[in-house]
């Protein structure tokens, strides 16, 4: 579970060299001549700003179609403060730079990893959520306190979905029979990259802006004559109208997607929620501005990037998948996965070590 490569194209790059090239994460970073970031292009731009326009992703230019001048994170971010400027700014892609050169993505897809992850080390442990991720208050702080961010995620993610479901939220539809470029259309004119296939009120799939790069573009498919019912993901997983919005993460986390139906007691389509969606905390003491680089977060070491490869936290790789060796962590980490070295962690002596469990 790596941060996501930055991988960059030059302005002058077709459409569909940058396809190539955003096959795997859907993004791309655009560079200016002397290699610094000077844009982005997402899969969502592709379907919306190409796709959906009727133009040639072979002879258009990213140049005509990238966000430029992209928000940004430096390396040393906690990712709490990554997670609300992405939700803030309604980004799913958020390049981490250093000295005007990007060195990495975080996707949206590692928050949602993190916050459940996050989750289940507090409710394991009976900590705040804040714990696990390393977030301590400073005294004095004139700026947005991020342990307030914690403790409002934390009460936000237990609520159900019927909470966060307005009751007149259009719903993106198209017919299966329906072509791709009919589907981006409507993803356009709606302001979404995504549109859920239904027969009536059935649900039969969905198509998200991803599927379009990698389904479509990808396997060279005409937009226009492709049928919406041959690239969909036929019969996706679905959340209940009483599952709570941390359930509606752990489903995104599992299948590796970004939407999830929600369905109510008859199996009937009631919306279709984006992870911003899911994410986005009511509360007017987090309205600041998203662009503002100069709100001032407390850091703690287990919060902090890796500065040589912007990987996420070892301590994590190692819980998680075990694809990190054991290297050199953190004081303040330590002292909370062995519980302030309590002697009931303690499982065994050498050298002049002492051997803990942690959890």
């Amino acid at each position: 579970m790596a941060l996501g490569e930055a991988r960059t194209v030059t302005q002058g790059t077709t459409v569909a060299e940058a396809c190539r090239q955003a096959a795997e994460e859907g993004v791309v970073l655009v560079t200016d001549a002397n290699g610094l970031l000077s844009g982005i292009l997402t899969h969502t731009d592709i379907s919306i700003r190409v796709i959906a326009e009727g133009l040639q992703v072979e002879q258009t230019l990213v140049s005509k179609i990238m966000t430029r001048n992209p928000s940004f994170v430096p390396r040393k971010t906690l990712i709490i403060e990554a997670l609300q400027k992405m939700v803030q700014g309604k980004y799913r892609h958020l390049p981490v730079v250093e000295n005007g050169e990007a060195i990495c993505m975080m996707m949206m897809s590692y928050c949602i990893r993190y916050v459940v992850f996050a989750h289940d080390h507090a409710a394991k442990n009976g900590s705040a959520l804040g714990a696990p991720i390393g977030v301590e208050r400073q005294s004095g702080s004139n700026f947005l306190d991020a342990y307030k961010i914690i403790e409002i995620l934390s009460e936000h993610i237990c609520k159900p979905l019927s909470t966060i479901i307005s009751e007149n939220s259009k719903i993106p539809t198209v017919a299966p029979s329906d072509t791709v470029h009919v589907a981006t259309r409507k993803m356009r004119d709606l302001c979404v990259n995504y549109v859920v296939i239904t027969v009536g009120n059935s649900l039969r799939g969905i198509l998200t802006s991803k599927d379009v790069l990698t389904r479509v573009i990808g396997h060279n498919r005409p937009p226009e004559l492709t049928q919406v019912e041959k690239v969909m993901t036929l019969h996706p997983n679905c959340a209940t109208l009483d599952a709570t919005i941390l359930d509606a993460l752990r489903l995104m986390d599992s299948g590796k997607f970004l939407h999830v139906p929600v369905l109510d007691g008859d199996g009937m389509l009631i919306t279709c929620l984006d992870v911003l969606q899911l994410l986005k905390l009511r509360d007017p003491a987090l309205d600041f501005d998203p662009q503002d680089e100069d709100h001032s977060l407390s850091y703690a070491s287990i919060d902090r990037l890796d500065i040589k490869c912007m990987t996420p936290s070892v301590l994590e790789l190692i819980m998680l998948e075990g694809s990190s060796k054991p290297t050199n962590l953190p004081f303040t980490l330590l002292q909370v996965i062995t519980n302030n070295f309590s002697d009931e962690r303690t499982i065994g002596y050498g050298g002049f070590g002492i051997v803990f469990k942690v959890e």
